[in-house]
Parts: structure tokens; sequence; C-alpha cells
């Protein structure tokens, strides 16, 4: 018997060795026009992940690594746009327009549009257009720009697309994926995917506005600007759209609620979190020795929190100076009134903060990725929505239960308090923060091991077409199945007609025939 073991063991190596999965490294072409840094934020560490296990990547975008790994080739786009990303910050006031979700919806694709001019017009697209490199993959995201996509024609590679939110409406067409306005809630409107009649007609007008406004602000446009960049012989950006093998999308159900994703689809929200690092000595003494715990302020990257009203900013600085917790707050400009509880800092490792033992609740604005960062480590939540999907994200975290919502019209010193000291000392809010947490932490698969094996999917198999659903092959009628309701209807009434004249004659010859006197 032991003399078998030689080949058995040799078997049993070879078998470790070679796997079906095996896949070549590739090289990988990203280009991210997109100009928000909470986007590149959310791929950067997949993109640093691709590098770590043996893909050589190109990324184009406007944000250029300090310190990029081997096998990462970084070709910056600063300087494409008239506005750079230091002045396209959001003013606070923007929350108080009045529709403001459809004055959102029109900027975002109008927004769009001007992208697509000003990034293909650069001198990194110009020559890459001109270019005869080679590549294996093409990654790109999926958001309010489509100008990227004759690139994907151009070098005949498979196409993959990120999402580093949930997406709007107009995106799903390309997979076939289903977006009933009845039970998917549209990312600009608060509210889950539980609607009530009213809260259905809002969600559809939304739904309609949103194609419409997208169709005739951004995709006809666009059209024209590709067009003019790569001459009319590429196809249409629609057409390249429908060849997409696959859409991995930075959600989870816990957070973004249920939704219906074809297999096409790939949820991997959580991908942008890191490993836990040592937090800078003085935050971390200040959050070390807070003897009633911390509260984290932060509002992202791009809202403009400096320009807050007087009112506004007293309102929170006088709110926090009567908790008991400390307070470390992320405020990049001098505060004339700092009570002696309150730390601010003009940059801050949020993550790290966020899995501090002593943090008892983070006031945020509810952008994804924090929203994410926060049910991962079970931190209640303040949260103060602006804009964008943060309306629709505080709205679930209100139905987990792990927060409380202000708007940011009623937001003063005493509700600011009074939601605060609810989230530290009620509970069930970090109760069900803890619940929460398990729940999005349970799965097969870390969020990044998910993309990852996905890319290397579509680069085994040289796309995904096997993955698509025959839906985005239908109009709208057929998809709808009106054509087939209206046969149904044209021969149901053809037959009720026959059936109704069979009758009359039958009841003519059935009769009783009258006696002639």
């Amino acid at each position: 018997m032991c003399d078998r073991w030689p080949s058995h063991l040799l078997v049993f190596l070879l078998l470790v060795i070679w796997s079906p999965e095996e896949v070549k490294t590739g090289r990988v072409l990203v280009l991210l026009p997109h100009i928000g840094k909470s986007h590149f934020m959310a791929f950067e560490p997949y993109l640093r992940y691709l590098t770590a296990v043996g893909h050589d990547v190109v990324v184009y975008s406007h944000f250029p690594l300090k310190d990029p790994p081997p096998n990462f080739t970084d070709v910056s786009l600063l300087g494409s746009r008239h506005q750079d990303y230091a002045t396209n910050a959001i003013p606070p006031f923007f929350t108080l327009l009045p529709l403001k979700a459809y004055i959102t919806a029109f900027f975002f694709g109008l927004g769009g549009v001007f992208q697509c001019a000003e990034v293909l017009g650069s001198k990194p697209m110009q020559e890459l257009m001109k270019s005869d490199e080679k590549f294996d993959l093409i990654v790109t995201e999926l958001f309010n720009s489509d100008c990227v996509l004759p690139f994907v024609h151009k070098f005949g590679a498979p196409h993959i697309a990120l999402s580093s939110c949930v997406p709007i409406p107009t995106s799903l067409d390309r997979f076939g994926n289903p977006d009933s306005p009845a039970y998917i809630a549209n990312m600009f409107l608060p509210l889950t995917n539980n609607m009530n009649f009213f809260e259905r007609i809002s969600n559809t007008l939304m739904y309609l506005w949103t194609k419409a406004v997208f169709y005739i602000m951004y995709d006809i446009p666009s059209e024209l600007v590709a067009w003019y960049h790569f001459g009319l012989s590429i196809p249409r950006l629609s057409s390249i759209a429908y060849n997409t093998s696959l859409l991995l999308i930075n959600t989870h159900p816990v957070i973004n609620s249920p939704r219906p994703y074809v297999p096409s689809i790939i949820e991997v929200g959580g991908i942008h979190l890191p490993k836990v690092k040592k937090l800078p000595q003085d935050i971390a003494k200040f959050m070390d020795e807070a003897e009633h715990g911390v509260v984290y302020v932060s509002f992202g990257s791009l809202l403009k929190i400096d320009a807050l009203p007087d009112e506004k900013r007293d309102a929170m600085v006088h709110a926090f100076a009567r908790l008991k917790q400390r307070v470390l707050w992320r405020w990049s400009s001098e505060l004339y009134e700092r009570p002696a509880n309150l730390m601010t800092k003009s940059w801050i490792p949020q993550f790290d903060v966020l899995n501090h033992p002593n943090v008892k609740a983070f006031v945020t604005h509810s952008g994804l990725l924090g929203t994410i960062e926060a049910i991962h480590n079970a931190v209640p939540v303040v949260t103060i929505p602006f804009f964008g999907d943060q309306d629709h994200n505080a709205k679930n975290i209100v139905r987990q239960g792990i927060g409380i919502q202000l708007s940011y019209s009623n937001l003063t010193m005493e509700n600011l308090l009074n939601a605060l000291n609810q989230v530290i000392y009620n509970v069930s809010y970090k109760e069900n923060a803890i619940q929460t947490s398990k729940i999005f932490r349970d799965r097969p698969k870390s969020p990044m091991e998910t993309a990852v094996y996905w890319t290397e999917y579509v680069l085994r198999h040289g796309g995904a077409p096997h993955l698509q659903s025959a839906a985005k092959e239908l109009n709208i009628f057929q998809y709808l199945l009106l054509d087939v309701v209206a046969v149904l209807l044209i021969f149901s009434i053809i037959v009720l007609v026959v059936l109704g004249y069979c009758f009359k004659i039958l009841l003519f010859v059935l009769r009783p025939k009258q006696k002639l006197l």
C-alpha cells in the first residue's frame, strides 16, 4: 500500500497546480472619465488587487495614484475639464431646491454630455484613439457617461462595467434587467422598495422623467460627440453597450433593498473596504481616552460642507458641545468656536475610525461608501442627506432600524442633539446595526474575491454572452407583451363575435314555430 504514495502524491500535486479556473494574466484598460472622487475610491482597491494577482492594468482617470503598485500604469486626465475636482463640490443649499430629484436627474444627464466632450478632447484620450495597443479586457464605469465605449469597439476586447452605486434606470436596459417602478425605487427618491400607492405614483413619474431626460439630454448628444471624435463608422453607443459582458455593482440587499438581477450583474457591495490600519497618534489618543465614547462626523468628499450657513454650522457645534461623548469631525476650515470635546481634521481615515470600539454614532450625508462602512462596523447613524442617491440610502438606513434621518431644512441644535441621544442611548439601534453587519458580512466569498473571480471569468472565456438575458433584444412592446396582449384581445373579440353570431342563429333555428290560423 505504501508504495502507491509517490504516485498518489504526484496526482494530488498536479490537481492542486492545475485548475480549470486557471487564467493567463491579461492586459486591462480601465477608463474612468467621471470626476467624482468617491467613485474612484470605490474602484481603486479592485484595480490594485488586479495588479496583485498578476494583471497589467492601465488606468485613465482624474485621480492618479501617489503610490502606484507594480504593473499599474496611470494616465492622468487632470486638466481635461474646465472644472477640476477641487471646484466641483456641491453646495449644501442644493438640498433645498424644489423638485430636487428631478433637477438632479437633469444635471446628471446634462453633465454627462459635457464630460464626454471635454474628456474625449483631452490629449491622453486623443493619443489612445490613435494608438495600436492591445488589451485583453476593457473596464469602464457605468454612470452618466458612455463616451468611452467606442474604445471597446476599437480594441475589440471583452467589456466589464463598474457601478459605484445603485444603477440609474436607463443603464439597466443594456442588460435586459427588470426595473419596474412598481417595486424598484428610483435612486434619486427617498423611497424603499416597499411603496404605498402614492409613492408608486411618484416613483413611476420619476422613472419616466429619468428615461426621457437621459435619452434627450444625454444619449442623443453623446452619440454626436462620439461620432465627432471617432468618426461615423463606429457603431451606435447603445449597440456597444448591449455587448457589455458583466456589471460589477457596489450594492448589497441589506443596504439597497433586494432587487432582481440577471446573471450578468454581480453585487460586490463593500469592494472598497480596506484592511484596518493603525490610526494616527493624535486621533488614536483622542479616541482611546474618550470615557463616554466618540461621535464621528463626516459629509464626504463631494459636498462643500465648509459652505454651511452660520446658523447650520452653529447648530451642529452647539449640539456637539452638549454631548458627553467626544466628537471627531472632518472639517477643513477653522472654527471660531471650538468646544473642549471637539477635534476637527481636514482628512480622517474614516474606515479605521469607524472600526474603533469607542465609536458610538456616525453623523453622515449617507453617501454609499460611508453607509457601507458604517454597516460593516455596526455603527448607528444620524443621516442628513443632500443630493443624488443619499436620500435613498438614508431611507434604507431608517428601514433597517440602524439610524435616524434629519432633513437639512430641519437641522437645528435641538433636533440633532435629540437624534444623537436616541442612537447612542437607545440600545435597539446598536442591536440592529450588529445584526445588519452580520448579514452584510455573511457571504461565500469576500466582495473583492467575487469581483476578481468574475473578472477573470470574462478573461478566461473571452466575454460572457451566455450570461446575457434575451430581454435586452426586445423592444418595449415585446417586453411588456403588448403585442401578445393585442393579438389575444383581437382574437378574443373575434371569438366572442363569432360565438354571439352562432348563438343568434341557434336561437333562430330553435325558436318555436308559430301555428298558421
